[in-house]
């Protein structure tokens, strides 16, 4: 059997290259696809597998097009969370990228974390209009704080249930024809069985057994009308019966791999007459079009060289002469077309506390000079071993294009393991793919995204009428206002009273003051309501197989070393100082709590005065200062956009010199702690200190009124919400950069603090130079062990490298 079909592969041999072949506009269909749609993939890099409560999860997100894997930046911020057993987010950060647009950030474990499985999942507020590609990675959390850990496996290990899949989704009659099957548990994990095949009369057909991670397959040659089961048996003795599918008088396709070469063929029922030369196959990947073409009258087998095809899954679909699905079968090629790296060191190895400078170049297997970046994470072997199951390159080229949970994906990635190529072409034929729907394609039904790109942050909400609660208000003026930003926006509301600010970012905890007021400048009997930011679904995670999760629980020494290490770093909050009784009370200066320029008030209207007054606009308290009420009609012309000339006064909020025109009234009265006016010879100071708190664009300091104007706001401090139409809140915004800490040893440095780093070092944007070369330099710490260097990254045309070397320290 097998050297006949090494005959037909030789014979085959001199057809011509799919590339060769005529195209025809469904090309143009998928392109008009891709671009209608751009779907986006992402995947993250983490700096370890297992960590302790209270550390940071480091990543770096890998942002790329769906289609191409070029690294895009379209959606402004990328959402990480890390997620809980019981299926509660413990921690949600969003980042936004760089100057370079990398995106990279940092998770939060709280210290009183308990031990066990967490995943993180990461997205784009664009992916979720497929939220069946976010990218998630399970990882173990052990806690600093003795506990008792209960082992938590989902249903039962006896417990399981298998799927059977016909190559191509459909079983001909009367002809032998593979089924591939996949058996998994109630926990989502695999199951290896082993069973036999019986037709009604309960004889013994076949036998079948998994091969690897529950899959496997068999050939049966199924008659009409009779139905077939399969008798299984788990690796803990448990027997179930199953039914098979039923076999119908249909086309299906049939493809075998075999020594570089993709052989198809078309499968038909005897009772079927249905003309080849009416099929049509399309070939993509990834929506980019590899072959189209009918199907020949005289064609057995259709022959295409394996490196033809770019890395990743590819979709082969027969149709009809209308555009419908007959066939479907996924393949999986992986070629030398992904970039590699070579990371070198001076010294094969290293001593205590030395430091270390790879030396990375990158190799494009294409020849094209381009250039990338990567993300580098160290960790010592002693502690931790690093996670192989999956990477950059499972990720992108095949998670991604997978519906359901993968098991060790890194796993398929061996192209010189036969066993490994064998067991991928059995996943291809049990995991479901629907990134493009074929169907629709061919109708020429485009798919369009439902959710835009997230290009900036926003703020949304109503304004309704508070006597008759349900009638909205229209054209109501809403008020923004960020002190501690000094960034102030107002918008009028529409016809239903919704309004929308966008089009600007926050850091995370901002406070935010909002005031809405009616067009007649009203806010009494006013109901602002702000609308809450939502977030996907949480789903059950699949868990770590039981094995890997006894020998993740059972990390000692990691757990020993990076305890030592928390309670040193936080041992300044373990402190507990005696009660010590003073007689007397503390006199607190009120000049004390007042800000720089607000002591050089000469007149001022306190926080007390200003609840009472209750005024409706900010310039409504200029009436109460000296010297300020001629000003009022400035500031009513500016709001109202009737004026251009610049302002009679100064104007400082929160010490902060603010541009020429700045309109006060952006400032919501209720939000105000104090409004005070500098004049006379204080004036002078104002104008000697005004370098000491920052220049800001737009001020022209020769020009320097006569008077000022000084605005303290309530920023940092609880604002009351004395109506309906105010709404304050501490607002969570994008991840502010944080560096990783790595030490730096001098030669003359005699500390005895120990070194308990178990990431040595963590760099998340390192970029290539114009030779294709970067260096990376940290410091050994205190262990005669070896480290693990793990690289991921990506070039700017898409490819994707990975690589892992090893550090001796002595």
């Amino acid at each position: 059997m097998k050297k006949s079909f090494l005959l037909i592969i030789l014979f085959f041999s001199c057809l011509p290259a799919f590339s060769q072949l005529p195209t025809s506009g469904v090309e143009r269909k998928l392109q008009i696809q891709r671009e209608l749609y751009p779907q986006e993939k992402l995947h993250l890099h983490l700096d370890k597998p297992m960590y302790l409560s209270g550390e940071k999860i480091w990543f770096r997100a890998y942002l790329v097009d769906a289609a191409s894997h070029h690294p895009v930046a379209n959606s402004r911020y990328v959402y990480a969370e890390l997620i809980a057993d019981n299926d509660s987010i413990v921690n949600r950060v969003m980042i936004r990228p760089d100057s370079l647009d990398h995106y990279y950030g940092y998770l939060q474990i709280p210290e009183h974390t308990q031990s066990g499985e967490y995943n993180i999942r990461a997205y784009t507020a664009y992916m979720r209009n497929k939220e069946d590609y976010f990218f998630q990675k399970n990882i173990y959390i052990l806690s600093h704080i003795k506990q008792k850990i209960e082992k938590k496996y989902a249903g039962t290990a006896f417990d399981y249930d298998i799927q059977f899949f016909p190559e191509g989704g459909r079983l001909p009659q009367e002809i032998v024809h593979k089924i591939a099957f996949k058996a998994i548990g109630k926990d989502g994990l695999h199951r290896n069985i082993s069973g036999y095949i019986l037709d009604e009369k309960q004889d013994t057909l076949t036998s079948f057994t998994s091969t690897h991670l529950g899959m496997g397959y068999f050939m049966l040659k199924a008659l009409p009308g009779k139905q077939y089961y399969a008798e299984c048996i788990n690796e803990f003795g448990d027997k179930k019966r199953f039914k098979l599918p039923e076999a119908e008088n249909t086309v299906a396709l049939k493809v075998e791999r075999s020594r570089g070469k993709v052989v198809i063929s078309v499968s038909e029922s005897e009772a079927l007459s249905y003309p080849k030369d009416s099929l049509f196959v399309l070939i993509h990947t990834r929506g980019y079009m590899q072959y189209w073409g009918r199907w020949k009258a005289e064609q057995d087998y259709l022959i295409l060289n394996s490196e033809s095809f770019p890395s990743g899954v590819s979709q082969i679909t027969l149709l009809d002469p209308a555009g419908n699905v007959l066939s479907e079968r996924l393949i999986f090629c992986l070629n030398k077309d992904q970039a590699t790296v070579s990371v070198s060191v001076d010294k094969p190895a290293y001593g205590k506390r030395e430091k270390i400078v790879l030396d990375i170049c990158l190799d494009d297997a294409r020849g094209v000079e381009e250039k990338g970046s990567f993300s580098v994470a160290v960790t010592d072997d002693r502690d931790l071993s690093p996670d192989t199951t999956s990477s950059i390159l499972s990720d992108l080229l095949l998670t991604s294009e997978l519906k359901g949970y993968i098991e060790n994906p890194s796993y398929y990635l061996q192209s010189d393991n036969r066993l490994a190529i064998n067991a991928a072409d059995v996943l291809m034929l049990t995991q479901g793919w629907r990134r493009y729907n074929i169907v629709s394609l061919m109708k020429e039904e485009y798919i369009t995204p439902v959710l835009p790109y997230e290009t900036s942050q926003h703020l949304t909400g109503q304004v309704k009428d508070g006597y008759f609660k349900k009638e909205a208000t229209d054209e109501a003026s809403v008020i923004l206002y960020m002190p501690e930003n000094h960034y102030s926006d107002i918008v009028v509301s529409d016809k239903e009273g919704h309004f929308n600010f966008s089009g600007f970012e926050f850091p995370d905890s901002t406070l935010c003051v909002i005031q809405a007021m009616t067009k007649k400048g009203n806010s009494e009997n006013i109901v602002l309501t702000i609308n809450e930011d939502t977030f996907p679904v949480v789903k059950q995670f699949h868990r770590f197989p039981p094995e890997e999760a006894d020998k993740k629980r059972k990390a000692i020494a990691y757990q020993t070393k990076a305890t030592e290490k928390y309670l040193k770093d936080h041992s300044i909050r373990t402190i507990e100082l005696p009660n010590v009784d003073i007689p007397g009370k503390k006199r607190e200066s009120v000049l004390a709590k007042k800000s720089f320029f607000e002591r050089l008030n000469l007149h001022e209207i306190g926080e007390e005065e200003i609840s009472r007054k209750n005024p409706v606009y900010t310039y409504d308290l200029l009436n109460d200062l000296p010297g300020m009420m001629q000003y009022r009609s400035y500031f009513e012309k500016l709001s109202r956009g009737e004026t251009h000339e610049p302002p009679p006064c100064l104007i400082i909020i929160n010490d902060q010199v603010m541009a020429n025109g700045y309109d006060i009234n952006m400032i919501p009265a209720s939000s105000i702690k104090s409004i005070g006016v500098i004049s006379g010879s204080r004036m002078l100071i104002v104008g000697t200190d005004y370098s000491t708190f920052g220049q800001t664009r737009g001020v022209n300091l020769d020009m320097i009124p006569r008077k000022a104007l000084v605005i303290t706001t309530k920023y940092g401090e609880k604002i009351k919400k004395d109506n309906t139409s105010l709404f304050n809140s501490v607002l969570s915004g994008y991840q502010k950069p944080e560096a990783f800490y790595a030490p730096k040893y001098l030669l003359s440095d005699t500390t005895l603090q120990p070194d308990l780093r178990t990431t040595l070092h963590w760099e998340p944007a390192v970029s290539f130079g114009k030779d294709r070369k970067a260096k990376v330099s940290f410091y050994s710490s205190d262990n005669a062990t070896t480290y693990s260097v793990i690289i991921e990254g990506i070039t700017e045309n898409g490819t994707v490298f990975t690589s892992k070397s090893c550090i001796e320290v002595e």
